[in-house]
């Protein structure tokens, strides 16, 4: 007998289901617990099929809700739902899918692909056999709902849709009959099918290839179709085809480009939007570059018309303020929500003294390449100039933007040729427009093939930076705001016209300079933002050369924070926080440290210690604190007071949060991040000097480390080794009694190579603490060199591991050799070939110099696992051109050594395999000429 729903039971759950679709209607928390506790009913997903489908006489609002309620119980319980359950909302859909009704098909398409989805393809054939099917009806309805399900089954589980089952591949006989509606009277069906077959694309599924010709003519038949929806469908699986399939579309390549010319300048903006995306993916298909050159004028032009503003950006740029408000802050509205962003520890071939404290110095846009981070999913709410540096400035989803991002690719990629087209429009059509808004445009255009089109562009700028520099004082916001974007653009050209001779310096470099500072203080708020992320970006790349620059940039940005409100405040951190990672400790200054202080330190007493706003001024303290060094030291007192009480409260508010889930919600970690990264700017700026403040911090700095050494978060990881690290250095002492603890997690750390790729981060500053702490800890580090020795050489050898990891592990490795030479000395055959050939890559410092000397301890105690290695070593030591004066004189005994110890025949022979500039300075290291 079939299952009829307990007409009681029906009556309270159409009561609570009725209540919980009333936006209006009171207690929905208890409601929804309550429709919880259905969950325990076994034929509880029954009943909601029911409601759904056959309560007809029921509000449809009601309905829905149950099939909401249905297909939520589906993806979170499936596997708990009983089988007799099951089959009956099987049977249930199937039969609605029959005779569909209009109000229901939506939610019972869901319900549908939901189950396809929890519970695998092969266990419900008979749906997809039963959906093809209905695509054969005289009934619209039916068509339509099953065309609609099949799309969402496909968005669900292409790869498994592909899979033999039965002896029969499911997509075998779907594609036919996508490729039949492709050519639908009705264009929505049309829209239907392309997206149901766009699923595949990609995944180059078996079938889908068998498939390839009939979908390409199907497609290519719609190039003329009249329906923008169509349209939009079609550039959009025209792009992923030319992504996948490039030398599959050479026959189609002539009509691909005339097509999406004219998608470019369709009157439907997603259409065009999608064509912008299509000459991001064209350009970067380096089998057909040539054949686009012909058509690069007419599509420049295309690309150019859409940068101009349209009515509708204009709009909504009329609803923000323009000019700043004395009277008022900025409300939280009104800025985009701020996350901090950790330091990264060295991740480039060359490493650098203190690797958590890397950053990238270029900040241009790379198309290729654009990460997405966690703050992404928050920038939905930007506002056009919110970020002007390059990939958050091409993000926005507007023509405007993605027709500046598709030029700054094609640029990349067409160069000269894109930029004389180009140039010959700008210089004598639309930089000299009557309209501003084409003007405004232009710029826009200029700055996006700058990066490209810089060796035709460059011989232009002698007249380009002066119109930019005149732009900057527009009347126009808009145009004063690209200018300075677009002037950013060209730092590196700026740098050589500094570097080249002192009338490129003036003219150039100096102009640009102070036309930023000076349009820094400019009265509209889109100016001021653009303004100071331009001038970030010349800080950048200009680096030591802003030293003689510095009172006049302090002096502007001081005046700056009396005229920013909120939202440029916090941007205006970022450009002191760059100035000092660009000038170091030329900013240790009496004078420089009176302008720049003392507005940094009224904001940080007043922000509470909750407030978001704290994450830049944080992040700007830390640079500036390294920079300061001594200098820091009159304000460090209750910086570091503060920061220590930060860690303590967030570790606290965490605990609460782990021991009572249901009642406390778990703190902002950033804030423990944040001020974990600034107690290592001003450990790294005082040196030995922060020991008596860190001794007596309360509650103890070192005891709150030893908690966050355990902190589950990658970052809290990364910044909590970097500080350890850094106190090694400054204070060892102090840290000495918590070493045992923190030397079983950093090893427990790193025993976990299946996560190096994600967490890199992590493993390189767990390296570089390692090293900064056996060398100072000495022979105590022996309990733990086998376990060190367990996971270094490891790391070292790792067929995947980033460069980094290998450099960080071959000095780690080298350091403990220096700490403990008798204990590590035995091990050397393990890594010594691994260790010499990565030490020719790890540029000379205080780090590869101590890890070397600390090889050369090793060798004089095992001198015959080295001697295999002979020649390596001998290439690896005429790598060194400064080595210090201790290391000089341990290489000097290691030459020695073997060339004394090994017989004539043998050193002549390793010696003769070396090249001219290797074997002269072994010659110089011995003081004596042999062959």
């Amino acid at each position: 007998m079939a299952w009829q729903p307990d007409q009681q039971g029906l009556r309270e759950l159409t009561y609570l289901l009725r209540e919980a679709a009333n936006p209006n209607g009171r207690d929905q928390g208890l409601i929804s617990q309550r429709l919880q506790l259905f969950n325990e009913y076994p034929d509880y997903n029954a009943y909601l099929i029911y409601i759904l489908t056959k309560a007809t006489n029921e509000d449809i609002n009601t309905r829905r809700v149950a099939g909401l309620q249905l297909k939520n119980n589906i993806k979170n319980n499936f596997n708990s739902i009983p089988m007799f359950t099951l089959n009956y909302v099987k049977q249930t859909c199937i039969e609605a899918l029959a005779h569909p009704e209009v109000v229901i098909v939506k939610t019972l398409s869901s319900v549908v692909s939901s189950i396809v989805s929890r519970g695998q393809v092969h266990n419900w054939l008979d749906v997809l056999s039963f959906l093809i099917h209905q695509l054969n009806s005289n009934n619209k309805l039916a068509i339509e709902t099953a065309l609609n399900t099949l799309v969402m089954i496909c968005e669900d589980t292409a790869i498994e849709l592909d899979e033999e089952m039965h002896g029969i591949r499911p997509l075998s006989f779907m594609l036919p009959k996508f490729i039949e509606f492709i050519s639908s009277a009705e264009p929505r069906w049309r829209v239907q099918a392309i997206n149901a077959t766009s699923q595949f694309v990609l995944l180059k599924s078996p079938s889908f290839v068998e498939q390839f010709d009939a979908i390409l003519t199907a497609l290519y038949a719609r190039t003329t179709d009249s329906d923008h929806r169509v349209r939009r469908e079609l550039g959009r699986i025209l792009a992923i085809l030319w992504e996948a399939f490039p030398d599959k579309l050479q026959p189609y390549l002539y009509p691909t480009i005339e097509y999406m010319i004219q998608a470019t300048m369709d009157q439907d903006e997603e259409v065009a939007l999608g064509a912008c995306d299509f000459w991001v993916q064209y350009a970067q298909v380096d089998r057909y570059h040539d054949e686009l050159v012909p058509y690069l004028t007419r599509l420049v032009n295309c690309l150019l018309r859409l940068m101009v503003y349209s009515e509708k950006d204009l709009l909504d740029l009329s609803d923000e303020p323009m000019h700043t408000p004395f009277i008022e802050e900025d409300s939280d509205q009104a800025i985009r929500p701020r996350y901090y962003r950790p330091k990264n520890p060295i991740e480039s071939p060359e490493p650098v003294d203190h690797p958590q404290n890397y950053s990238d110095s270029e900040s241009e846009f790379d198309s290729d390449e654009h990460h997405i981070t966690d703050d992404d999913e928050h920038d939905d709410d930007r506002d056009e100039f919110d970020d002007f540096d390059d990939d958050e400035f091409y993000s926005q989803v507007s023509l405007r933007q993605s027709s500046a991002a598709a030029l700054d690719v094609l640029s990349v990629t067409y160069k000269s040729d894109i930029a004389s087209v180009l140039l010959d429009q700008l210089l004598h059509h639309t930089l000299h427009d009557s309209n501003w808004l084409i003007r405004e445009s232009g710029i826009l255009a200029l700055g996006a093939a700058a990066e490209g089109g810089i060796e035709v562009i460059s011989r232009y700028l002698h007249q380009l930076i002066p119109y930019l520099l005149n732009s900057m004082q527009d009347p126009q916001p808009l145009i004063r705001s690209i200018s300075c974007w677009a002037t950013s653009r060209f730092s590196k050209w700026l740098m050589h016209q500094y570097d080249t001779n002192e009338q490129g310096r003036q003219l150039y470099f100096e102009s640009v300079l102070y036309a930023l500072l000076h349009t820094l203080l400019d009265t509209n708020k889109r100016v001021q933002e653009s303004a100071c992320t331009a001038f970030t970006i010349l800080e950048e790349n200009a680096s030591n050369r802003l030293r003689p620059y510095i009172y006049s940039i302090l002096t502007h940005t001081n005046k700056a924070f009396t005229l920013y409100r909120r939202k440029n405040r916090l941007i205006l951190y970022d450009v002191l926080g760059t100035l000092a990672d660009s000038v170091g400790h030329a900013l240790n200054n009496p004078t420089y440290i009176g302008l720049l202080m003392p507005p940094l330190i009224t904001k940080w007493n007043e922000l509470a210690d909750n407030d978001t706003d704290l994450f830049p001024l944080l992040e700007c303290l830390s640079n500036i604190t390294a920079a300061l060094g001594s200098g820091f030291k009159p304000f460090v007192e209750p910086v570091l007071s503060r920061c220590v009480q930060l860690i303590s409260s967030t570790l606290q508010q965490q605990a609460y949060a782990d021991e009572y889930p249901d009642k406390i919600s778990p703190p902002n970690v950033e804030f423990l991040i944040a001020a974990l990264d600034l107690l290592s700017g001003i450990v790294q700026g005082l040196g030995s000097n922060i020991q008596p403040l860190i001794a007596n911090t309360n509650p103890p700095l070192l005891s709150l480390l030893r908690t966050c050494i355990h902190d589950p978060v990658s970052e809290v990881l990364q910044s909590t080794f970097a500080l350890i690290g850094d106190i090694a250095i400054a204070c060892f002492n102090l840290l000495e009694p918590f070493i045992p603890d923190i030397m079983v997690k950093l090893i427990q750390v790193l025993k976990s190579p299946e996560y190096i790729i994600s967490v890199v981060s992590v493993y390189n500053n767990a390296l570089w603490a390692i090293g900064e702490i056996v060398m100072r800890w000495k022979s105590k580090t022996m309990y733990y060199i086998p376990a060190l020795i367990d996971v270094l050489v490891p790391l070292l050898k790792h067929a995947h591991a980033p460069p980094s990891v290998h450099e960080n592990s071959m000095v780690a490795l080298g350091r403990l050799g220096l700490a403990c030479p008798e204990n590590v000395a035995p091990h050397l055959r393990k890594f010594i070939k691994p260790w010499l050939k990565k030490s020719l890559s790890v540029r000379e410092g205080d780090e590869k110099d101590s890890a070397f000397r600390g090889l050369c301890a090793m060798i004089r105690i095992n001198v015959n696992d080295a001697q295999e290695e002979l020649y390596l070593l001998l290439v690896s030591i005429s790598t060194w051109k400064s080595p210090s004066s201790l290391l000089s004189k341990d290489l000097h005994d290691v030459v020695e050594g073997f060339y004394q110890m090994t017989s004539q025949d043998e050193w002549n022979y390793t010696f003769s395999s070396l090249n001219k500039e290797e074997q002269a300075y072994i010659q110089s290291i011995l003081g004596k000429n042999h062959t």
